[in-house]
């Protein structure tokens, strides 16, 4: 959970290595970044910046078609295509998770981390 500066740029770094350093123009890597961000200004309560970042955030959910709830996946979350990603908001995944494209996790899933969800 992002409760601070060093804990985003932490998760960021970890996420970035994840995905093996995209562009930054990526759309994968610019939905992380407002994932993380929405994390840390909810966790932090800064109510002003977390209802900007989420709205941003769902914007961009519909623009890339990932659905990821806050505080679902630790850091280094590895993301390399966008489309057709679901998450419920009850999943919780340790660190250094891999989702691929047409995935959809249920209610109520845990799992640790170095993790592989795909499809099939």
């Amino acid at each position: 959970m992002i409760k601070s500066k060093e804990d985003l740029k932490e998760y960021l770094e970890a996420d970035y290595i994840a995905i093996h350093r995209p562009s930054r123009r990526s759309p994968v890597w610019r939905y992380l970044v407002l994932l993380r961000k929405t994390e840390y200004y909810k966790n932090t309560e800064n109510f002003i910046f977390g209802k900007i970042y989420s709205y941003l955030l769902q914007r961009y959910s519909l623009l890339t078609g990932i659905s990821i709830h806050i505080n679902s996946f630790g850091k280094g979350l590895g993301l390399f295509h966008y489309g057709s990603i679901v998450v419920n908001h009850t999943a919780k995944f340790g660190d250094w998770c891999v989702i691929q494209n047409g995935v959809n996790v249920a209610a109520n899933v845990h799992g640790g981390g170095d993790l592989s969800c795909s499809r099939g």
